[in-house]
């Protein structure tokens, strides 16, 4: 080790177009073939990158999955340890008896106290303790505190804290895998790097994180892994850009303004005048889109800047609209930017992806039609076995068994009316269909309740049927739903919006009147969301709910704000975008 740097922790930084994909599999094929190494872990951020690595490493024994798949697999021969139990009561035991208080206040309201006390008949603290006997993964957004359950954010924490807490399952890892490798670190939770981090970091496995930090999503990682960071080798970089052209190449250069992010085109990328990435204002947006795509040979990909013109443009606005007001049992949004998922991933999240079962189903039931109109009744017949197991056990299969001839007939009856409300020309709802289900007994009468899904039920089946198609061709997407991938014809397009979730012409507003560098500005940006942070811990509830409770809090945090100020005074980004700010907090006498 020199320089703080371990021998065994590798970063390799590898921008858009580098080959990212084809550097991981051709490293681990190389250990596997040549180093006759069996013990490989490779962990995805997606599960259709874990389908092309599985591809490509095919007849290899390695261990491709997502994480939440890996850690589920893995931590689950310690959720049955009673110490294990123990450490979960303790670490969430406020929060059980929070949600016991709220559940006991709302009684019959609250489906949670329904469910407890027909089970166990008093919802209590020590009832709760008493009955959890293990921990699980319950694949779903929130844990369940009542029954053990972690949610997707859970599993996470939580995992971290059982080797935190018995370092023994960390060297566990390290006995089981020698070389691991986790790709698009930059989006991966601090707590599951952190996991990793902890479990190798004195042992003689090796831990590759790739990634590039100029496609970091903002919201996925916290920035509390900066410092270990740095104990990190990071002299290997994937510099050639394969994707984007010289031009686009030097504009990003420019804006990172960091030698050590500097990408470089590929050579042999010939590049002739017309090919040049052009800028075109209208007024007609939708006439000059439609023109200008006629110019050109072959497929364009078209990116909008916001998911509801995205979805208005592929005849799925009304379902996008749904989705976005699903509520919980509090009216609480279920599906928002600073949530696990947000509405583009129930939208565009596949079959098994999907945190929504409903989308899962509709998922299914469209290959499910697919098969059918090909006549591959074989693969429909194998299709609907195959969903009698696992986690969604949507159709009675028994109602659509074939034994004899005549069943065949009654399948091919039955998909042929399924088909005809999902294709047809009568304009029929998501409800329509899924009563002629519930009618031929295919699915429970009990599934996909109109409470649960509220307005959902309602919308033109005809827009799920959009949104498949949609996604299948990979024609209109937003910058971030294509990550990843390669197309020859994209058009970028900017349509006016009152409100949008990047500020770009203040950013570039900004590169004029400062000098911007990349990784100072993103150290900048930490370091600011974590004083805030701390601030709202401080105070102890949200003081930006409402102006009410900002007047109420004033006299509490202004001293706060004005600690935060002293530290950040010199501070070019922060004098240029909060500073005028707080002058105008600072003239505010405390109530």
């Amino acid at each position: 080790m020199a320089d703080g740097i371990e021998n065994n922790l590798f970063l390799i930084n590898a921008p858009a177009g580098s080959g990212k994909t084809t550097t991981i599999f051709k490293r681990i094929e190389t250990l596997v073939r040549d180093e006759n190494c069996t013990s490989v872990l490779c962990i995805t951020y997606t599960r259709r990158a874990v389908e092309e690595l599985q591809r490509k490493l095919e007849g290899y024994s390695v261990k491709i999955m997502t994480i939440h798949a890996f850690l589920a697999e893995f931590m689950k021969p310690y959720f049955g340890n009673p110490k294990i139990v123990q450490l979960y009561l303790k670490i969430y035991k406020n929060e059980i008896e929070n949600q016991i208080l709220k559940d006991n206040k709302k009684r019959e309201e609250s489906k949670n106290w329904n469910k407890f006390i027909e089970k166990y008949g008093l919802l209590v603290y020590e009832t709760v303790e008493k009955n959890i006997e293990r921990i699980y993964y319950n694949e779903r957004e929130f844990n369940g505190y009542y029954y053990g359950g972690l949610g997707h954010d859970g599993l996470l924490y939580f995992a971290l804290q059982v080797i935190k807490t018995y370092p023994i399952v960390g060297t566990k890892l390290t006995e089981c895998y020698k070389h691991i490798f986790i790709d698009e670190y930059q989006d991966t939770s601090a707590d599951v790097l952190k996991f990793f981090y902890s479990c190798v970091k004195d042992s003689d496995t090796r831990l590759y994180l790739f990634g590039d930090r100029m496609q970091q999503i903002y919201n996925k990682y916290d920035g509390s892994f900066e410092k270990e960071f740095g104990e990190f080798d990071s002299s290997e970089k994937l510099r050639i850009n394969y994707r984007s052209t010289p031009a686009i190449i030097d504009l990003l250069n420019n804006i990172y303004n960091n030698p050590e992010y500097r990408q470089i085109p590929d050579k042999e990328k010939v590049v002739s005048e017309n090919e040049k990435p052009r800028l075109i204002i209208t007024e007609h947006m939708d006439e000059c889109v439609e023109r200008e795509e006629a110019k050109i040979a072959g497929e364009v990909l078209k990116l909008y800047i916001t998911n509801r013109e995205r979805f208005k443009k592929i005849n799925a606005e009304d379902l996008f609209r749904k989705v976005e007001n699903l509520t919980d049992e509090d009216g609480n949004k279920l599906y928002t930017t600073r949530r696990k998922y947000s509405v583009v991933d129930v939208m565009t999240a596949s079959e098994e992806e999907n945190p929504e079962a409903l989308f899962r189903f509709m998922w299914i039931l469209d290959k499910i039609l697919q098969c059918y109109e090909q006549k591959n009744y074989g693969a429909v017949i194998q299709i609907l076995r195959n969903r009698d197991g696992g986690k969604d056990k949507f159709f009675k299969t028994s109602a659509l068994d074939i034994k004899i001839h005549e069943d065949k007939k009654k399948l091919k009856e039955t998909l042929e009316n399924i088909n005809e409300i999902y294709t047809g020309n009568q304009k029929k709802s998501v409800l329509d269909l899924l009563n002629f289900l519930r009618v031929k007994r295919i699915i429970d009468p009990m599934l996909f309740s109109e409470d649960m899904y509220q307005d959902i039920v309602s919308v033109d089946v005809l827009e799920f049927l959009n949104l498949f198609r949609a996604i299948d061709a990979k024609i209109i997407s937003t910058q971030h739903g294509v990550k990843g991938e390669g197309h020859n014809n994209v058009f970028f397009i900017a349509e006016d919006n009152s409100y949008l979730n990047v500020d770009m012409y203040g950013f570039f507003e900004m590169l004029t009147k400062i000098p911007v560098e990349f990784q100072s500005f993103q150290d900048f940006y930490y370091d600011y969301k974590k004083k805030i942070e701390n601030l709202y811990c401080v105070v102890g509830k949200n003081f930006l709910e409402s102006a009410q409770v900002y007047k109420e809090c004033f006299p509490k945090i202004k001293p706060h704000i004005d600690e935060i100020n002293n530290q950040l005074q010199d501070n070019d980004y922060y004098k240029y975008i909060y500073q005028d700010s707080y002058k105008v907090i600072e003239k505010r006498e405390p109530c």
